[in-house]
């Protein structure tokens, strides 16, 4: 039974059902589906084998019958519970198991650095399935996060191996009806969804893979004769791709490899130049200045790489002008970004709208709606169906493989009010935090000036709206979200008086992400780096807040732990001067500098040899360094061990070991913290003393012990004189005159008194100990 066909099962699960028209046994129908496949597969064997060994056809069986069957309208098979069914093989698939066999044993590596030799005879599945789960995880840890898919994400996964399992039974014929009716359903629903008239589909596995046909096709178009002669057909007008700065580093290069094209093609736009704010947007004033110079120069404008939402900060370039711009130099406009998914709302903001009428977007639905293996899509409008063709447009290829399924399937399910509203929902967790990080005093926010931004960046700075009007903080726009309240700014108070340079607030800023990504897990949040102002925090729920599974009670416990972060911060930065100045009072403890600590500071001790000495400026000799280096290092050990939330081991900027001392939250236990660290030293200091004393001791001890017993060798040598030392004659001269049985004696070290003393007392204490306990034998 294992080795049935997949059509074959389909079949047996289909007739174990009864047929009944009555609408209560539909469901149960539905949910016994699960129940058939364990009473035809009890064992757990069987079980692994069909699911693996044949396609996964007994998961795809359960979504196949439930899509097939006529007696079941479409609108009940959201009801199979396919969550369940997930979760089952999940469990199969990632359970350690008890009871490992020989052949999962044999299969064991030494080492991850060296591959699996196959087996000529092969493994069981399960033994495989077993492996597999010993590579990827420990016997102790949970399902990956990402693993936790709703009901639409796990029905992705069943329709990409449906699809790989139709491509492989079905005709030539069934397979090209099936692919061109999906293929043109999705392209409708696509079109209507995101506001994009008159446009073709191309699914592509790859993100950037769409924006490759794209660049073919403009090259087509704008020059016939590149498909037959090459780069020769470009050398009197050379073609020019124009993109954006803000575009990862390696996309231009890598489009330009992709299409044969010299990197001298590439034209990189400059960002908008602001001292005041953070812009990623397009420098539109470079960018036409660019087109005429290339244009007088007699090169052709090819294509155009513009942003709905810049990959850094989420920033909308002025696409109605860019439009404008590719409409008057025949340029070919392409739009990426996650902020493309706004238009799938009932009324997308104003600052979007003309983002459909760029000639080609490439949509990643699988990142805004968390559905795993569905193909990213790009739309595009272009009327040379010729030139569509050979750049690989149509989806030839793909279609036969029906990489469009899992959308067309997914799509369905959730509905085009589904999509909408979660799209929304995303727009309204970004304007919530938006919102409460503006009451916030010590949280700077930054945001594109007049635009609609659903991304969220932000960072910690110490009144940061205190003393200046903030103006690259702007309200929420009213078109996205109409339930933001103009409140006042909350005061926190915290009153910092000290300058914090940008390094020390990258240092606080790495360590709030990581404090706030302990607290709140379904908030994902990312770490960036601007170029010129350094780390921030980013929230995109956009493309995060489906997958991690984000509400509005984890925006508002998001911003209860970074208001407590934060007051920890300010009381360490209010106290850092007091604790500087405890320092500098104290001389058996020196402020050490170090590359970045976020806390009160890092504090080295002196020892008490070097109490008096500038180790700053006087050059330590080795031994004094070493000492210096290992009393530190013990004492940040120790600390770190008896609280490692507040203390840690650390090196100067001069490579010496000192104690970083954390954050605090009340300043009244600055004087408890030192007085721990010079007791802890103290102790330290004193044992260190006393084993450099113990050390002297026993090397003088030794010296004298060897120039004592080298002095008695030599009496002893001249005592027996110079014959008895000569081989042959010494025999005679022991034969005729005895030696006298006398013997260097040996010495002892006293640690107690630090005396060396003979070892004869205690050779005459052993044979004394040894007659009488041969004499209690004897008796």
């Amino acid at each position: 039974m294992a080795n049935a066909k997949p059509a074959t099962l389909v079949s047996m699960v289909e007739n174990k059902i009864p047929r009944t028209d009555d609408n209560e046994n539909k469901n149960v129908q539905l949910e016994e589906y699960l129940t058939v496949c364990h009473d035809k597969f009890p064992t757990c064997v069987e079980l692994r084998f069909f699911k693996l060994g044949s396609a996964n056809a007994w998961l795809f069986c359960v979504v196949f019958i439930a899509a097939t069957n006529s007696t079941l309208p479409s609108q009940r098979i959201k009801r199979i519970d396919l969550n369940h069914v997930f979760q089952k093989y999940l469990h199969i698939l990632c359970s350690h198991q008890e009871s490992s066999s020989a052949a999962v044993n044999e299969m064991e590596v030494t080492s991850n650095d060296l591959s699996t030799p196959l087996s000529r005879k092969g493994f069981a599945v399960s033994d495989i399935l077993q492996r597999m789960v010993s590579i990827v995880s420990h016997p102790d840890s949970p399902l990956p996060h990402g693993l936790e898919f709703n009901d639409i994400g796990h029905l992705a996964v069943l329709s990409r191996g449906l699809a790989c399992y139709l491509a492989s039974v079905l005709d030539k014929n069934q397979l090209t009806k099936l692919a061109n009716r999906t293929t043109i359903d999705t392209n409708t629903w696509l079109s209507k969804i995101f506001r994009y008239e008159k446009g073709a589909l191309y699914f592509h596995e790859e993100a950037g893979d769409g924006l490759i046909k794209v660049g073919r096709l403009t090259l087509l178009t704008k020059c016939p004769k590149f498909q037959s002669e090459g780069f020769h057909a470009l050398y009197a007008r050379p073609p020019v791709i124009y993109i954006s700065s803000a575009a990862p580093a390696s996309l231009g290069k890598y489009l330009c490899s992709q299409l044969g094209l010299p990197y001298s093609c590439l034209s990189i736009v400059p960002c908008v130049a602001s001292s005041s704010t953070f812009d990623e947007t397009m420098d539109l004033a470079s960018l036409e200045r660019s087109l005429n110079e290339d244009v007088a120069c007699g090169k052709t404008p090819l294509l155009l790489i513009a942003y709905g939402g810049t990959p850094m900060c989420g920033q909308n370039d002025n696409t109605s002008y860019l439009r404008e711009l590719c409409d008057k130099y025949n340029l070919w406009l392409h739009l990426e970004g996650n902020g493309l998914a706004l238009l799938a709302l009932e009324k997308p903001p104003a600052s979007y709208e003309a983002c459909r009428k760029a000639t080609s977007i490439t949509l990643r639905l699988s990142d805004w709606f968390n559905w795993p293996g569905v193909s990213y899509c790009t739309l595009y409008r272009s009327s040379d169906s010729d030139a569509c063709n050979i750049a690989g447009m149509t989806n030839s290829e793909t279609l036969m493989k029906l990489h469009g399924l899992s959308l067309w399937i997914s799509m369905q399910y959730l509905g085009q009010d589904a999509m909408a509203k979660m799209v929304n929902f995303g727009t309204e967790l970004a304007q919530q935090l938006i919102h409460r990080l503006d009451l916030m005093k010590d949280v700077t926010r930054l945001q594109q000036e007049n635009s609609v931004n659903p991304v969220v960046v932000f960072r910690y700075k110490p009144n940061s709206k205190s003393n200046e009007s903030n103006h690259n903080l702007s309200t929420p726009p009213d078109d996205l979200s109409s339930t933001v309240k103009k409140d006042s700014v909350e005061e926190t108070n915290s009153g910092i008086v000290t300058t914090v340079s940008n390094l020390v607030l990258d240092s606080y800023n790495k360590l709030l992400l990581y404090h706030l990504s302990q607290s709140v897990r379904s908030m994902h949040i990312e770490l960036i780096e601007l170029s010129k102002d350094g780390y921030w925090l980013k929230f995109d729920p956009i493309k995060t807040a489906i997958k991690y599974k984000t509400t509005q009670d984890d925006v508002d416990e998001f911003i209860s732990c970074l208001r407590d972060e934060i007051t920890v911060m300010n009381v360490t930065i209010n106290s850092k001067s007091e604790f500087e100045t405890a320092i500098k009072s104290n001389k058996r403890l020196k402020l050490a500098e170090v590359h970045q600590v976020t806390g009160l500071g890092a504090v080295q001790f002196v020892p008490e040899y070097l109490v008096h000495d500038d180790i700053d400026t006087v050059k330590l000799t080795d031994r004094k360094r070493s000492a210096l280096k290992k009393v530190n290092r013990l004492l940040a050990e120790t600390l770190e061990e008896q609280d490692k939330a507040l203390f840690a081991l650390v090196t100067t900027t001069d490579d010496y070991p000192c104690v970083a001392v954390g954050m605090i939250s009340q300043p009244e236990k600055i004087p408890n913290i030192i007085d721990t660290i010079i007791q802890k030293a103290s102790e330290l200091d004193d044992n260190s003393q006393l084993l450099e004393e113990m050390s002297e001791l026993i090397k003088k001890s030794i010296a004298a012990t060897q120039e004592t017993l080298k002095q008695e060798a030599e009496d002893y040598f001249w005592e027996e004189g110079v014959y008895r030392q000569v081989p042959l004659i010494s025999t005679v001269m022991n034969w005729w005159s005895p030696p006298t049985k006398t013997a260097i004696p040996g010495r002892t070290l006293n640690l107690s008194k630090g005396t060396v003393e003979s070892t004869e007392p205690t050779y005459e204490l052993k044979m004394q100990v040894q007659q009488s306990f041969d004499d209690d034998n004897s008796s």
